[in-house]
C-alpha cells in the first residue's frame, strides 16, 4: 500500500483482485483502478478519480508514485 497525507484526507493506493485502486480517507469505496500503481498516482495527481471530495479540490497532490509513501506487505 501507498499512501499520502493531505490537508483534506488520506490518500491509496492498494492491492486489489484487478491491481491497484484508490482509497479517499476512511471510506472503502475503491473509486479508480489500473494494473499499474503509477498511472493510478497520475489520476490522483491530474484529479480524475471519480472521488468528488478529492476531484474538486484545490490541494496539489503528489506528482508521481514517489512522492508517496509505501508499505510494505500490505
Amino acid at each position: 500500500m501507498w499512501y499520502y497525507r493531505t490537508p483534506i484526507g488520506v490518500l491509496k493506493i492498494v492491492k486489489t483482485s484487478y491491481g491497484y485502486g484508490f482509497l479517499f480517507g476512511d471510506d472503502p469505496t475503491d473509486w479508480t483502478g489500473h494494473r499499474n500503481p503509477r498511472a493510478l498516482a497520475d489520476d490522483v495527481y491530474c484529479h480524475a478519480t471519480g472521488c468528488t471530495e478529492w476531484d474538486s479540490s484545490c490541494v496539489v497532490g503528489p506528482h508521481d508514485l514517489s512522492e508517496w509513501i509505501y508499505v510494505k506487505g500490505d
